[in-house]
C-alpha cells in the first residue's frame, strides 16, 4: 500500500484462517462455503478523504476502494498474481515489452453499465494524466507514450491500445518484468468514464466500480456503508456469487478507547486500527479476547528518514552518526515487542528480496561521536524530529522521546514535534521543510521495486513522487532499472539487493523495525484471514 498511499497504518484486528472458496479474489486450493447474508461493522479511527482509486492516499479510503473497485489482476492471500477482471493472465510477447489482456465476458459496473476494454484504457490514461494527481503515476512510466503525456504533449498513452471490447494491449518502451504487478495496484482499478465525466473533480464522492460491494452512503466523519454488488462476477468453488455479506459498515472517527468499548459491547465486530498500547495488557488478560489474540509480521517497514536537502543531513557522516546512536533494541522494548519485529534493512522479512546476509549499522554511540566530529560537529547541533506517522499518538510520543534521549547522548539536541498523520504527510511532502521524521511504507504489490521506485529514485522528489528526503544515487537508479528489465527472478533479486545496499550504505534511510498485525478473531466471522497486502478481503468473509 503506501506510499504516501497508506495501505494500513497500525495494528490490525483480524484472523488468519482459511480463505473461503475460489474466485477472482480467492485461492483455488481452499474449500468453498455457501453461507450468505448478514451485516458486518468495522470501527476506524479516521475519516475517509476521497473514494477515487487514482488519487486516494488515506488508509481509511484505501481499504474501501479495494471492495468497491477491481483491476485487471489481483493478489491471492499468498500474494500471487491472478486474473481479476482479466479472464486469464496476460499474453507476453516481444521479450516482455507487449502485454495483451483478455477480459471476462459479461462484466458490469455496480450500476449495471457494461465494462469493456475501453473503460480499462480510460482508467489507465486518466491515472497517467498529470492533472489527475495520481501519486503512483511513475509506475506507468514504461508504457509507450508516457513521456509525451507527462509533458502535456499527448492526452493518451500511445502504448495503450484497445483491440476489441474484450481485449487491451500494452506496449512498453522497455522491458518491465514487474508490469503485471503494477496492474494489480489500487491506483489503476477501473473507473466508469460516464460517472467521471458527470462529476469531474468530485468523482470521488460518487462511486461506481466493479468490486464485490456497491456504494450505499457516506456521512462525513461518521460512516461509510456498502452493500453486495449484484453485478459482481466473483464466484466461489461451488458457483455461489460473492460476496457472502449483505452489508458492510465502517464507523469513522471512533477513538481507540471508544472502539474497544464498542467491541466489548458487541456494537462493532472489528477494530480496524488494532489494540491500543494502553489496552493491550487488559485485552491479553481477558478470558475471552485474550485467547483470540494473534501476532503476525506485516510487510510494512518503519524507518527514520533524514532530509538531505537540509544541513547537516546532506553529509552522509552525519546521517550515519545519528543512525548509530539509535538503540533499536531499547526502542523495540519501549514500543512493545508484540507490536513490531526487528528489521535492519529496507525490504521486510517475507519479501523475496529480503537479504538474510545483510548486517547493517550497529548501535555504537562512541563511533557516532567520532563521525560527528569528522563532519565538523564535535559539539553536536540542534534539530527537529517530526513524529506523526505511527499508528497512534501514544506510539509517536514514545518514539519521539526515545530518539530524543538517544541523540542527546551524542550532543544532538532534538525538539520533538508531534502532529497528526495528515499534517505529517503534508509537511514531509514540502522540500526543505522537515529535517528528520519517522516513516513507514505499506506495499502496493509484493515486489522490491515497490519499496524503492517512488521513494528513492532521483526523479521522484515531490511533487513527482515520494522521495521526500531528496535522496539521489544514479548507480542505484541504473541497477533498479536493470532489475525491472530482467525476467530472471534470481538475477532480479540479486540486483534489488544491490540497490538496497547502496541506499543503506548512503544512509538514505535508517530501518527501525517492521510493524506487526496484532489480531483478534471477530467472534461473528467464521473465516477471517490476514491478507499480506490488503489485510482483508470482505468478499470472502461470512458470519458463523
Amino acid at each position: 500500500m503506501n506510499t504516501r498511499m497508506l495501505a494500513q497504518v497500525g495494528i490490525l484486528l483480524a484472523l488468519g484462517l482459511s480463505l473461503a472458496g475460489m474466485g477472482p479474489r480467492a485461492d483455488a486450493a481452499h474449500r468453498s462455503v455457501t453461507m450468505r447474508g448478514g451485516a458486518f461493522v468495522v470501527a476506524r479511527a479516521g475519516d475517509i478523504d476521497i473514494l477515487d482509486p487514482a488519487v486516494s492516499v488515506d488508509p481509511e479510503g484505501i481499504h474501501a476502494l479495494h471492495e468497491l473497485y477491481s483491476g485487471l489482476l489481483g493478489l491471492t492471500r499468498d500474494n500471487k498474481l491472478y486474473p481479476d477482471l482479466a479472464a486469464s493472465m496476460p499474453a507476453v510477447a516481444d521479450s516482455g515489452r507487449t502485454y495483451t489482456f483478455h477480459l471476462r465476458r459479461g462484466l458490469h459496473f455496480a450500476d449495471g453499465t457494461p465494462l469493456t476494454a475501453s473503460d480499462v484504457a480510460f482508467s489507465i490514461n486518466r491515472a497517467a494524466t498529470p492533472s489527475t494527481g495520481c501519486w503512483a503515476v511513475s509506475e506507468l512510466s514504461t508504457i509507450g507514450g508516457y513521456d509525451a503525456v507527462e509533458a502535456g504533449k499527448a492526452r493518451t498513452l500511445s502504448g495503450v491500445r484497445v483491440l476489441d471490447p474484450l481485449t487491451i494491449r500494452f506496449t512498453l518502451s522497455r522491458t518491465d518484468a514487474v508490469f503485471p504487478y503494477k496492474m494489480s495496484m489500487i491506483n489503476f482499478y477501473v473507473v466508469e468514464p460516464r460517472v467521471v465525466a458527470r462529476y469531474g473533480k468530485s468523482f470521488g464522492k460518487h462511486v461506481s466500480g466493479s468490486g464485490p460491494f456497491k456504494f450505499v452512503s457516506y456521512t462525513p466523519g461518521q460512516s461509510l456503508v456498502v452493500a453486495r454488488n449484484p453485478y459482481y462476477y466473483g464466484r466461489d468453488a461451488s458457483g455461489t456469487q460473492l460476496p457472502y455479506l449483505d452489508k458492510l459498515t465502517w464507523l469513522l472517527n471512533v477513538n481507540d478507547a471508544v472502539a474497544v468499548l464498542k467491541l466489548e459491547r458487541g456494537e462493532v465486530d472489528m477494530l480496524a486500527d488494532g489494540v491500543p498500547k494502553e489496552s493491550y495488557a487488559a485485552v491479553a488478560a481477558d478470558p475471552h479476547f485474550g485467547r483470540l489474540l494473534i501476532r503476525q509480521p506485516s510487510l510494512e517497514p518503519f524507518a527514520l528518514t533524514f532530509n538531505e536537502g537540509i544541513k547537516p543531513f546532506n553529509d552522509q557522516r552525519v546521517r550515519k552518526a545519528l543512525a548509530m546512536a539509535i538503540n533499536r533494541v531499547r526502542l523495540i522494548k519501549l514500543i512493545g515487542k508484540y507490536r513490531v519485529t526487528a528489521l535492519n534493512q529496507r525490504y521486510p522479512k517475507g519479501l523475496s528480496a529480503y537479504d538474510p546476509t545483510y548486517t547493517g549499522l550497529s548501535y555504537n554511540p562512541t563511533q557516532a561521536k567520532t563521525l560527528l566530529a569528522q563532519a565538523g560537529y564535535p559539539r553536536g547541533f540542534s534539530t527537529t524530529f517530526l513524529a506523526g506517522l505511527w499508528p497512534d499518538t501514544a506510539g509517536d510520543t514514545i518514539l519521539g522521546q526515545a530518539i530524543q534521549q538517544d541523540l542527546a547522548a551524542i550532543s544532538v539536541k532534538v525538539t520533538v514535534q508531534t502532529v497528526t498523520q495528515a499534517t505529517a504527510l503534508t509537511l514531509t511532502a514540502k522540500p526543505h521543510a522537515v529535517p528528520m521524521w519517522d516513516t513507514w511504507w505499506g506495499p502496493d504489490f509484493p515486489e522490491a521495486s515497490d519499496y524503492i521506485e517512488t521513494i528513492f529514485r532521483c526523479g521522484q522528489t515531490p511533487p513527482a513522487g515520494f522521495n521526500d528526503q531528496l535522496y539521489c544515487n544514479h548507480r542505484a537508479d541504473t541497477l533498479l532499472q536493470q532489475a525491472e528489465s530482467t525476467g530472471d527472478e534470481g538475477k532480479r533479486i540479486a540486483l534489488e539487493r544491490q540497490v538496497q545496499r547502496i541506499i543503506l550504505d548512503d544512509v538514505g534511510i535508517f530501518p527501525l523495525f517492521q510493524l506487526n498485525y496484532v489480531t483478534i478473531r471477530p467472534s461473528r466471522l467464521a473465516n477471517f484471514y490476514i491478507h499480506p497486502n490488503w489485510q482483508w478481503d470482505y468478499a470472502y468473509y461470512h458470519l458463523s
